[in-house]
């Protein structure tokens, strides 16, 4: 594994370790999906949970309504990815691509209240 630059898969993250990220259990991560407070992850080919970076922002916006950088470098690293550089400038720029994607949801979303708003 260790190098993101050239790895050809996208590090994805168990259950275990994104409760390890949102300080909860799997069981509470298991709870919240089954009532639709979180989105349902994707599966992989052996039907097991798996949560792409995105999905894990996603979870800690919902969560706290603060993405924290540090944790998610800690389990990449133990995950194999070592260098520090690296994985620190692959976290930064799929958090900066999670950011464009809130934004224009943002944007998409003041657009329909102002045309919703006009329609009344």
């Amino acid at each position: 594994m260790g190098d993101l630059k050239t790895s050809e898969m996208t590090p994805v993250f168990s259950r275990t370790e994104v409760a390890a990220l949102l300080k909860c259990s799997n069981l509470t991560i298991a709870n919240r999906e089954r009532r639709g407070k979180y989105p349902e992850p994707i599966r992989n080919s052996i039907n097991h949970r798996v949560y792409s970076l995105a999905n894990v922002f996603n979870l800690m916006f919902i969560e706290e309504g603060k993405i924290y950088i540090k944790p998610i470098i800690g389990v990449l690293y133990l995950k194999g990815y070592t260098d520090v550089e690296d994985v620190k400038t692959y976290v930064l720029n799929e958090f900066n691509e999670f950011q464009k994607t809130v934004t224009q949801v943002d944007t998409l979303v003041e657009q329909t209240t102002e045309t919703i708003n006009l329609a009344q």
